[in-house]
């Protein structure tokens, strides 16, 4: 089972922590994360980090790269990814998240 928001400590910045979605331990004990890529906050103004979808763009990029400094690896998967089940598992596999039997 995967942990739910686990927090993940912006390794330039100690006061700023993320929230991922999903996350594992594998056998070694490493963090794999796990995205659900909302695509609203690119499409919706209201989302628009100061009005601007280029800051929203900018910060989503930074937020991920600060992660990735964090954790063993990283997969972003859609929704439509998630339905469908094949490419989610296939990406999931890819990155070592561990499976029950």
């Amino acid at each position: 089972m995967p942990l739910l928001q686990e927090a993940i400590v912006d390794p330039y910045d100690a006061r700023t922590v993320y929230r991922v979605d999903f996350a594992w331990r594998n056998d070694v004990g490493g963090l794999i994360v796990a995205e659900l890529d909302g695509r609203v906050k690119y499409t919706d103004r209201s989302m628009f980090r100061n009005g601007s979808l280029s800051e929203t763009i900018i910060a989503e990029k930074e937020r991920e790269e600060r992660i990735r400094l964090v954790v063993d690896d990283m997969v972003r998967f859609s929704f439509r990814e998630a339905l469908d089940r094949t490419p989610l598992v296939h990406k999931l596999e890819s990155v070592g998240v561990p499976r029950r039997g």
